[in-house]
């Protein structure tokens, strides 16, 4: 029979001062990496703070456009101008994960984790892709829905994904370029979701039904998480995204409800966003996207804290109330 072993009394003391010290934990947050590119976002794009459980920082990167950003190019002015946006995610607004409102951002994975300063750095959804393929079978797939196909299999996409361990015979690659409606990505418009998520599915349930082996979808293109609710409820299988892939890096930060010490993090205060906030004046002058900078007078006029969405309240409320009803029956 084993016998009670009594707990330290240093440890008591210490259990005890967490539990009294309930919002003690710094607050989870995301802070986000922009091109130098402005367009009408949705919830489900990585842009839009309603995509996320969590508050959002946004900070552009003047003179990184899309163009440079797809070839994996850095002038020195624009490398100076990104260290400057990662340190100013990382030390001033305290972010918990970074991640880039472009996919192809993944290019300088690299570089901007070695800047990030022990804040994990998820650029790309593809980075889930070796997770993925550990927990299913050799002989199953992924199918990886991009915006557009050819420009992924020519692209150092799939060099970044070899030298990641993927592998290649296991993936997939579905374009979206023939989408109707889609192709306002390339140019910058809005993205009519009701025109659009009808082709997505269908192009994905397509491919799915012509190879069986596919037993995930992941959704490449930051622009695309906004119809994984559809291809789940239609193809019955899991879809993974940029989104997930980060929530997943927030989440570990937070109290998990069901057993453990209990403790609270402050969710903090999100600010509201606009093209070209918090850039120096100096700074200013080099963004390539002019059309889209509007002084912070005028728009501090307008806002000065952002209000999340109903819908996004109501997620939080909901999270809430179902961590205490958790906490209320553990200790029962």
């Amino acid at each position: 029979m084993l016998s009670s072993v009594t707990p330290p009394k240093k440890a008591s003391a210490v259990l005890k001062k967490i539990k009294m010290k309930r919002t003690e934990c710094p607050a989870v947050s995301i802070g986000i990496l922009r091109l130098d590119y402005d367009y009408p976002i949705a919830p489900g794009d990585i842009d839009s703070p309603d995509s996320f459980s969590f508050p959002t920082f946004f900070r552009v990167v003047p003179g990184l456009t899309f163009a440079m950003c797809q070839k994996g190019e850095l002038t020195p002015k624009v490398k100076k101008h990104m260290k400057r946006a990662v340190d100013f995610l990382v030390n001033e607004k305290k972010v918990s994960v970074i991640t880039g409102d472009c996919g192809f951002m993944f290019n300088y994975q690299d570089i901007i984790r070695n800047w990030a300063n022990k804040i994990p750095v998820v650029l790309s959804g593809l980075q889930q892709l070796s997770v993925l393929q550990s927990t299913f079978g050799k002989q199953e797939k992924i199918m990886v829905m991009t915006a557009n196909g050819d420009s992924m299999r020519a692209g150092a996409f799939l060099k970044v994904m070899e030298e990641s361990g993927v592998a290649m015979d296991r993936i997939v690659i579905v374009g979206c370029q023939d989408v109707e409606g889609f192709d306002a990505v390339e140019v910058g418009g809005k993205v009519n979701f009701e025109l659009v998520q009808p082709g997505i599915v269908k192009i994905a349930q397509k491919n799915i039904d012509k190879d069986s082996s596919i037993v995930a979808i992941l959704l490449e293109c930051t622009e695309l998480p906004q119809f994984a609710d559809a291809l789940r409820f239609n193809t019955k299988i899991p879809v993974f995204d940029a989104i997930t892939g980060i929530e997943w890096m927030a989440s570990s930060r937070m109290d998990n409800a069901l057993f453990g010490i209990d403790f609270e993090v402050d969710e903090g205060e999100e600010e509201d966003y606009w093209f070209g906030k918090y850039l120096s004046a100096k700074e200013r002058e080099d963004v390539v996207n002019k059309d889209a900078l509007k002084s912070m007078e005028e728009q501090s006029k307008i806002v000065k804290k952002r209000k999340r969405s109903t819908n996004m309240k109501s997620k939080r409320s909901k999270r809430r109330k179902k961590n205490l009803l958790v906490r209320q029956m553990k200790r029962s």
